[in-house]
């Protein structure tokens, strides 16, 4: 084991040495054969019980080309048992194929693989013979046209037992023999480098790295006119339209392809769903884009803007106007129905003074609308009987409609009707609310 040290430690020293003193441009030129004297180290599995030793060899190679040799190589390992048995003499012998990665630089790496065997011979006991597979690999370095520093690595199996063994090596390797030479072949032209000679090439003006067919016009995978180097779309379905980028047309711009857009013309400024028509939010059949009223009820009738209709424009939209029909200029509620402005104090069908102004308003829509005819309606609140009321709320429409035909409106025009305190407009438990319940409110009848 210390013999292998200090042949390990020598061998970085020559390796280093060699480094510091050859020049930096020396490089092998190439050769038919090598020779290549050798030392280092055999380093055995320790089940094998056997020490590491010194291995001593002699290379013999020949070059097929620039890149690739076949070797072959014998070490003599000097070594002895664990057990005290005795010495051993080992006797490596191996057939190899490397191939060199840089063959015209000064430092160049290679790796090697092959078979061979190996023969151990003990002082004492019969001889072994075990079959190897080797890999491994390696360092050259240039010290003058022909002679190199080598540096290697193996790791062999055994066959018989599956044993791991290790060979690691320097040495000098002298290269000799005239380089196998091959006829240059003239190539035929290829004025854009594409791989493709100019005589075959129907597109020869290529841009250089463009992969092309054997046509030499650049690739298109999908067949949509568009080359691949060129397509941001490169898996478009057969048949489709593209644009000048290769993906599918979208005419207009709404982020969905003409073949799956069911709105092919949409405004630009519309966001759109997947079938790419505009987004209506509200259903109401007018688009986001041009809505708005975009939180219109589902069961609203809307107008071409999307706000809900307001057919008799008394600002009540026709899907919460009860009163329908109200005269233009007429006075609403909340409810959207007419009221005459009018409210009458607790068991009461008097008209007071504080709303006679309001009944003038009636008067001159009347007038102006000489085909109007009015249903006049009485309400109460609940305090009393509702038989009561009923009368009362009788009462309170005949007061209203006497106040309009004495000031000239024609009667047959003018209906008064009571409705107790069936319809209230609010709650009966307070004191407003019930205010709000004695009044008067107007129909416009066909």
């Amino acid at each position: 084991m210390s013999a292998c040290k200090h042949i390990f430690g020598l061998l970085c020293l020559v390796f280093i040495a060699f480094l510091a003193v050859t020049p930096a441009k020396a490089m092998l030129k190439p050769t038919s054969f090598h020779l290549a004297p050798t030392v280092g180290g055999y380093l055995f599995e320790g089940n094998q019980d056997i020490e590491h030793g010194p291995a001593y060899g002699l290379r013999f190679g020949a070059s097929f080309s620039e890149h690739w040799q076949e070797e072959l190589s014998l070490f003599f390992i000097d070594t002895e048992s664990d057990d005290g048995a005795g010495d051993i003499d080992g006797y490596l012998y191996r057939l190899e194929g490397l191939y060199t990665f840089l063959p015209d630089k000064r430092i160049s790496p290679f790796t090697a693989a092959g078979i061979g065997g190996i023969t151990l011979d003990p002082d004492r006991g019969d001889s072994d013979t075990r079959f190897l597979v080797n890999y491994g690999g390696g360092l050259k370095l240039g010290l003058t046209d022909s002679l190199s520093l080598r540096g290697d690595v193996r790791h062999l199996v055994s066959f018989n037992d599956v044993q791991s063994n290790l060979l690691y090596s320097l040495g000098l390797t002298w290269s000799f023999g005239k380089p196998r030479t091959v006829q240059a072949r003239t190539a035929p032209a290829d004025s854009d480098g594409d791989g493709v000679p100019d005589t075959n090439d129907r597109c020869p003006g290529t841009p250089s790295g463009v992969s092309v067919g054997t046509d030499g016009c650049p690739r298109d995978s999908d067949n949509d006119g568009v080359p691949d180097y060129q397509d941001r779309c490169p898996d478009t379905e057969a048949g489709l339209s593209v644009d000048s980028r290769g993906c599918p047309r979208d005419s207009d711009a709404d982020g969905v392809a003409d073949h799956r857009d069911d709105c092919p013309d949409t405004s630009r400024q519309a966001e759109v769903d997947s079938r790419g028509c505009p987004i209506d939010s509200d259903a109401d059949g007018v688009a986001d884009h041009r809505d708005e009223c975009p939180n219109t009820p589902q069961q609203a009738k809307v107008d071409s803007k999307g706000c809900p209709l307001d057919s008799d424009a008394d600002s009540v939209p026709d899907f919460q106007d009860k009163c329908p029909g109200t005269p233009e200029g007429a006075s609403v509620n909340a409810a959207g129905c007419w009221i005459a402005g009018v409210k009458f104090a607790t068991d009461s069908a008097a008209i007071q003074d504080q709303y006679r102004s309001n009944l003038n308003e009636v008067l001159d829509l009347l007038r102006s609308s000489p085909g109007l005819h009015l249903e006049i309606q009485g309400h109460t609140d609940s305090v009393g009987s509702a038989e009561y009321n009923q009368q009362l709320s009788e009462r309170r429409a005949q007061a209203v409609r006497e106040y309009l035909v004495e000031r000239g409106i024609n009667p047959e025009r003018l209906e008064a009707v009571g409705y107790g305190e069936s319809q209230p407009t609010a709650s009966n438990e307070t004191g407003a609310g019930r205010a709000e319940n004695r009044r008067v409110q107007l129909e416009p009848l066909d």
